[in-house]
């Protein structure tokens, strides 16, 4: 079954993540700051509107350092970990891109957000916590989802695709 495994938002004025294989397909957008990365030994420098799209095996370590001259200076990321045979198609698509610039309007801010608020929503009235929200079941069911990051990165890679290297 399609599954969101984690979804959220962290923020840092400083961090360091060793890089240890990730598990999942992982959607991590920068929503502002900077920071650096290495994925799969490769550096990046990591602005507003960096979408990383991550398979199960790839390594993403992360370095932001803490700036003592501006102490407001972070580095901020949406993240989405997902699993199931359906995302496995969509990340196939891909052809093995792994990192685009896209615009961070309010569009994609706010169905992130909705995505955090319904992997967080209770599953009873005990007030458990679904460990794995069903994609289908969501507010973002697959073809939503896909619609709004797939026209997003197919937008995104024209615009890239047309500038110099």
């Amino acid at each position: 079954m399609d599954s969101i495994v984690m979804c959220g938002y962290s923020v840092h004025r400083q961090y360091t993540s060793q890089g240890e294989k990730g598990r999942f397909y992982t959607f991590r957008l920068q929503s502002h700051g900077e920071c650096d990365a290495r994925l799969n030994g490769e550096p990046l420098r990591l602005k507003k509107g960096d979408l990383l799209m991550l398979v199960p095996g790839d390594r993403l370590a992360i370095h932001k350092p803490f700036n003592a001259q501006d102490v407001s200076d972070t580095s901020g990321d949406y993240y989405l970990l997902c699993q199931g045979e359906w995302v496995a198609a969509w990340f196939r698509g891909l052809n093995g891109r792994k990192h685009l610039e896209i615009p961070t309007g309010e569009s994609i801010l706010d169905l992130w957000k909705l995505i955090i608020r319904e992997t967080r929503r209770p599953q009873d009235g005990a007030g458990k916590l679904r460990p794995a929200a069903p994609i289908s079941r969501r507010c973002c069911t697959p073809s939503a989802f896909r619609c709004s990051i797939f026209c997003t990165a197919r937008t995104a890679g024209s615009r890239n695709s047309s500038s110099p290297a």
